[in-house]
C-alpha cells in the first residue's frame, strides 16, 4: 500500500486518477514487475485511488510514487 495516503481521507487526494493506492511489492515495500505475455514487456500491478487498475514499468512506479526515477 502506498504508506503515502497513510490516514488521509478521499477528499485530501487531489489526483485519485494519477495517485497509486495498491501495488505489488517485495517483503521490504519495493515494487516488483512480472512478465506479462499479453503486452510482452515487464509490469507492475498498480490499483489507483480512483479504483482502475493499470500495468506500469519498474519505472513509472517510482516516478508516480516518489516523483523520481529509482
Amino acid at each position: 500500500m502506498n504508506w503515502q495516503l497513510s490516514g488521509k481521507n478521499m477528499k485530501e487526494i487531489f489526483a485519485p486518477k494519477e495517485t497509486i493506492l495498491l501495488f505489488e511489492c517485495d517483503a521490504n515495500g519495493n515494487p516488483i514487475v512480472r512478465h506479462h505475455f499479453l503486452q510482452f514487456r515487464h509490469l507492475c500491478n498498480v490499483a489507483f485511488v480512483d479504483g482502475h487498475v493499470e500495468g506500469l514499468t519498474l519505472e513509472e512506479v517510482y516516478r508516480k510514487l516518489f516523483g523520481k526515477s529509482r
